[in-house]
């Protein structure tokens, strides 16, 4: 996600990364929204009700601040 505006909110959100992983292994890793606290310092917790997925709702819980829902808008399947 580049530059997008949350539906809502008022913030803007843009991380690069440059990487010579494998895409489906960046896929397998960004999918699994459980473990997203694993490599994001920032989050205490991270629930998603079902796969991610085009309509998946979810919340994250930060280290410090408020839990924040999220709603999945735009998705295409395997493009990291």
């Amino acid at each position: 996600m580049t530059g997008s505006l949350a539906e809502g909110s008022n913030r803007r959100v843009s991380h690069t990364v440059t990487t010579t992983a494998e895409r489906a292994a960046i896929w397998r890793v960004w999918t699994d929204v459980s473990s997203w606290k694993e490599w994001d310092e920032g989050l205490k917790d991270a629930e998603c009700a079902g796969p991610l997925s085009l309509g998946s709702q979810g919340r994250i819980t930060p280290k410090s601040g408020t839990k924040a829902a999220f709603k999945i808008t735009e998705f295409s399947p395997g493009e990291a």
